[in-house]
């Protein structure tokens, strides 16, 4: 089960909590949640590719612009990514993987490039 406290954690940064928060329970502002409110006013494709139809799922998983970024930071995090096309398994696989990996990891590694 998905636990919310990973997106609430003291040291993260406020925009990103609700980003996170937005994004685990379905409110970010996607096409493929919009039409559910009869509110999209584009085509549903995916802004970054244009290609595919633009969901929640594509745009933070499948979509060939954001994987090489997961990669990129698996490679960062030495996490390996988990064979899921559901945003919110792919979530709580990397807060449970990264462990104690921190933002300042991040940033000592940024730091040496």
């Amino acid at each position: 089960m998905l636990s919310f406290k990973h997106a609430w954690h003291p040291y993260q940064i406020m925009k990103i909590k609700v980003f996170q928060w937005k994004m685990l329970h379905g409110i970010l502002p996607i096409t493929d949640r919009l039409a559910r409110f009869n509110m999209v006013l584009r085509p549903s494709i995916c802004p970054l590719c244009r290609k595919h139809e633009d969901s929640m799922d594509h745009v933070f998983i499948s979509c060939t612009v954001v994987t090489p970024v997961w990669y990129y930071f698996q490679s960062i995090l030495g996490i390996t990514l988990c064979s899921t096309t559901d945003m919110r398994q792919m979530m709580m696989h990397w807060w449970l993987k990264a462990g104690s990996k921190t933002l300042l990891d991040l940033f000592k590694h940024f730091c040496q490039v």
